[in-house]
């Protein structure tokens, strides 16, 4: 039994510290002076979330919890007497459900800004999900920098997702 674990250890040593080294090597021999680290170069894919312009539908696959198929009408953003951003938006969902997402504005400073949690008449319902058939629309409103102006609208399916459309000027 003492032999088979002084074995086992042998082999678990051997593993660990990758077989056998030259020790020349590792400190450095005149063979690895003057080489280069590897490098690589990383591409990026293009990005083809859907876009389109204020105004204009875009239509929505939805997955996960609900899967489903809508349509989402992005209006022009405008700001409010309060100085607060807000746009109008519709859903219509054609197939399945929909849960509406979360909205996102990005401002002419760069500022990215979620839409504000607002339940005042007018304002669109973002709760549950929609079935097919069911349209909801309303103002969504945005708290956004003084002096700047909305310049893309970018909706999310969930926190880890990636955008799922795009509204732009």
């Amino acid at each position: 039994m003492n032999r088979s674990i002084a074995v086992v250890a042998a082999v678990i040593a051997a593993v660990t510290l990758g077989g056998c080294s030259d020790p020349q090597q590792d400190e450095g021999t005149p063979s690895s002076y003057g080489q280069q680290p590897a490098t690589s170069t990383v591409s990026i894919p293009a990005d083809t979330t859907p876009t389109t312009t204020f105004g204009e539908t875009l239509e929505i696959f939805s997955e996960g919890f609900a899967i489903g198929v809508s349509d989402y009408t992005i209006g022009v953003p405008r700001v409010d007497p309060d100085g607060r951003a807000s746009v109008d938006v519709t859903i219509a969902t054609k197939q399945g459900e929909c849960i509406p997402g979360s909205f996102f504005a990005l401002a002419d400073d760069g500022t990215k800004v979620e839409d504000l949690d607002l339940y005042e008449p007018g304002m669109l319902d973002q709760s549950g999900s929609l079935i097919a058939g069911e349209r909801r629309q309303g103002e969504i409103v945005f708290d956004i920098p003084p002096g700047t102006s909305i310049t893309k609208i970018v909706l999310y399916h969930g926190t880890v997702n990636p955008p799922k459309a795009y509204w732009t000027e």
